[in-house]
């Protein structure tokens, strides 16, 4: 069987690092093509994309992926754990796709398959850690790595205290956490991909400074964060974009089509008001505790950004925050299975990978949004109307501010590079 890899990404925006992992991925899998789960115009953040996904499918596709597919918007704006399920899902279900390459700070698959396995199986001597660690207050994410370390240090016969060290400071971090999902999502489907991981190269994931380009390569975070201060000239950007990018990365800028979360700040506001604290409770990632909240604070609501620093507590995180608020904002109530694969782009070489994915993919293949909603089945027409629905709300407060016509995403083409 021809090797394929796939690659989960946001690419938001894309930089030299990624173009350096989907390099890396040819080099540490062998596989001829590179397929691309992306996620579309919103983000694991729990905010809109910097640009919206055709931008971002073309940069993908210039920087060497073959094909690109967008992660629906529930799986793409949820926790680490659903992100990785739905993105691990999508890959799994296309019946081509051989390996699965992703970055992370540890470098070293070992620590993934071993916490996956616990993760995944869940013994109850963890599962019992966990509820106490959650009973005193942390954060899931926290009690998590809490109830792991306590688990590890208990059952792992002959563990080093370095051993052990080791594994705190490996789930510590960003992409680790991200690694470990992957590899708990190919556990639990029984998947015959292969994982693989890759060192991950350059700044750190939430670094807001950028470096020097001949040195490291600048996180997304730097990169958003120079965009949106104004304070960089464009060809100060430029050096951290991958030259067959350059262009569509310039234009973008130079047209004003980035947008950031309190760009829609006026619609999360209107939403607010409609909403009291027990139909706020209904949205996917809203407990009645934050619920409450929402509802008691709403009045002192300015914008998105300033209305999630107001609601963060100790237990709930900005993140989580924000996420919860976009999934009111959107209409979130749920995150339903993934019923259909829709291909966002493609390179004209590698035109040969549609065919094989159209015939050994276990779902339905929308390629473009207006045959697809007459062609799929009725449940995926549903589907794909929602995914429609949030792409043109994306899509209208981007032509607001830049003053732009626009384009509504079920007259979108494939895009063919």
């Amino acid at each position: 069987m021809e090797k394929t890899a796939g690659i989960i990404a946001e690419y938001n925006p894309l930089h030299r690092g990624h173009q350096f992992h989907i390099q890396q991925t040819r080099r540490v899998t062998g596989a001829k093509s590179v397929i691309v789960v992306m996620s579309g115009d919103y983000v694991q953040r729990g905010e809109p994309a910097i640009f919206d996904k055709y931008i971002r499918t073309q940069m993908a596709l210039q920087a060497g992926a073959d094909l690109v597919i967008e992660l629906p918007v529930e799986y793409a704006c949820a926790s680490a754990e659903f992100f990785a399920l739905g993105s691990v899902k999508i890959l799994d279900c296309l019946g081509i796709v051989t390996d699965l390459c992703f970055g992370s700070e540890a470098g070293n698959l070992a620590f993934f398959l071993e916490v996956s396995k616990i993760l995944t199986e869940e013994p109850q001597d963890y599962r019992t850690l966990l509820t106490d660690c959650l009973r005193r207050g942390m954060s899931f994410p926290l009690a998590r790595q809490e109830a792991l370390l306590s688990y590890l240090y208990s059952n792992a016969s002959g563990l080093s205290a370095k051993t052990l060290a080791d594994f705190k400071e490996f789930l510590a971090k960003p992409n680790n956490i991200l690694g470990i999902e992957y590899s708990k999502a190919l556990y639990q489907l029984s998947s015959s991909i292969i994982p693989h991981t890759i060192p991950r190269s350059g700044s750190g994931y939430h670094e807001e400074q950028l470096c020097d380009p001949s040195q490291s390569y600048s996180s997304a975070s730097a990169i958003r964060q120079a965009i949106f201060s104004q304070k960089e000239d464009l060809s100060v950007l430029s050096a951290h974009v991958p030259r067959p990018c350059l262009e569509v990365f310039t234009g973008s800028v130079c047209q004003d089509l980035a947008v950031k979360a309190d760009d829609f700040s006026l619609l999360l506001h209107m939403r607010l008001l409609q909403e009291n604290a027990g139909s706020l409770s209904s949205y996917l990632d809203v407990s009645r505790d934050l619920a409450n909240r929402i509802q008691n604070l709403k009045r002192q609501y300015q914008s998105f950004s300033q209305f999630t620093q107001l609601l963060k507590t100790r237990e709930l995180t900005y993140t989580r925050i924000q996420r919860a608020l976009l999934h009111i904002l959107l209409g979130i109530k749920k995150a339903p299975p993934i019923s259909y694969v829709r291909i966002l782009g493609v390179r004209k070489e590698s035109r040969h990978l549609l065919s094989r994915i159209q015939k050994s993919c276990s779902l339905p293949v929308a390629v473009t949004p207006a045959k697809a909603l007459k062609d799929l089945p009725a449940h995926c027409q549903e589907d794909l109307r929602f995914q429609t629905y949030v792409c043109d709300l994306y899509e209208s407060v981007r032509c607001n501010k830049n003053q732009s016509p626009f384009c509504p995403e079920s007259s979108r083409p494939l895009l063919v590079l």
